[in-house]
């Protein structure tokens, strides 16, 4: 009895153990009061699925697990007006729209880890409120994805302290007096779309991506519009002593001509000490055509390091680039203004189309790249992969890679075809390789009369027999279906006598 006991208590405690999905369920709710009991009552593995409407703000504390995400999943036209995620695992929010009631909206996430967004619909409204997220630094694998953020609140759409934030293939746009995104702790900011950066009343510099403090960083294929009134598209500079460190930016097509777009990328302002200078930056293989006074801008205090401490400025190409070359370590530049800083760099047109895509005349972009440092794939994730890699975030005539080839199969082959013909009945026994299907047909005068068909053989004699008229000339017709060709064969028979 001891012994049954302790087995049954083995059972129930490793019962417990068993993955949440096992019993995962989805809840669709319609009302506040239905949203908040479901994520009291949600365990790892759930869905709650919210259906059209405005909600109040949704706080999530201590949900989720190990074992499974927790997903909140909005239908077309489910908003809420606020998100508060602490102390929580593997949240997903798929789906739902961020729209402010009378303030502004705002997400945040705390003390979590593992939390993704996709396909939210984040709109402050024209003149409205305003919305955005804010991302602490005890945030852990924050992932924000395929989203659109619209009149977001002043100063940023999303300020992240996190880590290890990725914020991928978004769209930001209409920002009324207000940043893309504000990093100060670390991660990846790929592959978005970030235009019409104005000013609305509230003062705001608008730049697009402004890194204030940590690292690493990479910033890399995005592309970005017009925007006015701040210092660049991209610009890493300390905010209140923040130290920035090993940054990346590559393959970004930097666009606009708008009073007051003065520089494209710029890393450390003119009166930035060389203690606070962001250290071990890379600036490869991106595409300025913005930049009203220069398209690349790098701080003062850089002249004043060793040659191997100042940023990596390789494969570039735009505008201008003017009174750098103390400040950089430089090659393989092509601008169309400025100064050569070393003898691969060269001043002169780089022949652009509007939309900063080399053309064929932009000779002295293609394959003039240095392969020991350019990025393996191009702003439209293509292969650089023809002769050297082009100067520039695009590659010349580069393209997704073909289909592989179709795998040549075997075709179908007979070994022996046999046609008996009896006063009734036509016997046909076919040996084939390669055959996946053996099909008999007989006609006479021109009509189908008989069909008859059979799983092909690799080895073994197949064997149809189709029931036929005693008189008249038949003419059988033996195919052999495969992964390959089809073979063919036609045998006549007359009637006997």
């Amino acid at each position: 009895m001891r012994t049954r006991a302790l087995l049954t208590a083995l059972l129930l405690g490793a019962a417990g153990l068993l993955p949440a999905t096992a019993t995962a369920r989805t809840t669709r709710v319609a009302t506040d009061a239905e949203l908040t009991a479901a994520l009291a009552s949600a365990l790892p593995g759930d869905t709650i699925q919210l259906s059209p409407g405005a909600y109040a703000p949704v706080t999530l504390t201590g949900r989720g697990g190990p074992g499974a995400d927790l997903t909140l999943a909005g239908d077309a036209g489910a908003t809420v007006s606020g998100m508060t995620i602490t102390g929580s695992q593997r949240i997903v929010v798929s789906g739902l729209g961020l729209a402010p009631a009378t303030t502004v909206a705002q997400i945040r996430v705390a003390s979590s880890s593992t939390v993704t967004f996709r396909g939210l619909h984040v709109d402050g409204g024209a003149g409205g409120a305003g919305a955005s997220m804010d991302i602490a630094a005890t945030a852990t694998g924050v992932v924000i994805i395929d989203s659109t953020f619209l009149h977001c609140s002043s100063p940023y759409c999303i300020r992240t302290m996190s880590p290890d934030v990725v914020i991928q293939h978004n769209t930001f746009d209409d920002l009324d007096d207000s940043d893309a995104v504000h990093g100060f702790g670390g991660g990846v900011i790929r592959a978005n779309h970030m235009d019409h950066a104005l000013p609305h009343g509230g003062g705001n510099h608008n730049d697009f991506i402004q890194i204030g403090a940590g690292g690493p960083w990479t910033i890399d294929g995005n592309w970005f519009g017009v925007r006015t009134g701040g210092a660049a598209s991209i610009w890493l500079d300390p905010i209140n002593g923040g130290l920035i460190h090993d940054a990346v930016i590559e393959n970004n097509v930097v666009t606009g001509h708008f009073a007051g777009q003065y520089v494209g990328i710029f890393v450390g302002g003119d009166g930035t000490p060389v203690e606070l200078l962001p250290r071990n930056i890379t600036v490869i293989n991106n595409t300025v055509i913005s930049g009203l006074s220069n398209s690349l801008r790098f701080g003062r205090a850089y002249a004043t390091l060793p040659l191997a401490e100042r940023p990596l400025v390789v494969n570039n190409t735009g505008e201008r680039l003017l009174d750098m070359c103390d400040r950089i370590r430089s090659g393989h530049n092509v601008f169309g203004v400025g100064q050569a800083c070393t003898a691969t760099d060269v001043i002169g047109n780089p022949h652009l189309d509007a939309s900063g895509a080399p053309t064929a005349a932009s000779t002295l972009l293609i394959d003039h790249g240095d392969p020991a440092v350019a990025p393996g794939d191009d702003f439209f994730g293509f292969a650089r992969t023809v002769g050297a890699p082009d100067i520039g975030a695009i590659e010349f005539g580069a393209s997704a890679p073909a289909p592989a080839p179709v795998k040549v199969r075997a075709s179908a082959r007979f070994t022996s075809v046999r046609v008996a013909r009896g006063l009734h009945r036509i016997v046909v026994r076919v040996r084939a390789s390669n055959a996946t299907r053996v099909v008999a047909t007989v006609l006479r005068n021109g009509r189908v009369i008989a069909k008859a068909a059979h799983s092909g053989s690799e080895h073994g004699v197949v064997k149809l027999s189709l029931t036929t008229p005693r008189r008249g000339t038949l003419v059988v017709r033996v195919r052999a279906l495969g992964l390959g060709r089809d073979a063919l064969r036609v045998v006549t028979r007359k009637a006997r006598p």
